[in-house]
């Protein structure tokens, strides 16, 4: 299952990559995608959540409304 989802993963971002106009938030949703998919259900992925305490993530991965990474 896991290589699945890197693969689409690795096409997404080759897509976006030959577009020639991207940057690094046009690869993001692919990344949120790809993190969902492979961590599994009661996993959710923030891309640029709220700033915290030791300062402002890009992405935040909570379990159960637990930060885990």
């Amino acid at each position: 299952m896991a290589q699945k989802e890197i693969s689409e993963y690795i096409n997404e971002i080759n897509r976006k990559f030959k577009a020639g106009n991207a940057t690094e938030h046009t690869y993001r949703p692919a990344l949120l995608r790809l993190l969902e998919n492979m961590l599994g259900a009661g996993v959710r992925v923030t891309n640029e959540p709220k700033r915290i305490a030791c300062g402002a993530p890009d992405y935040i991965v909570t379990r159960n409304e637990i930060p885990v990474g």
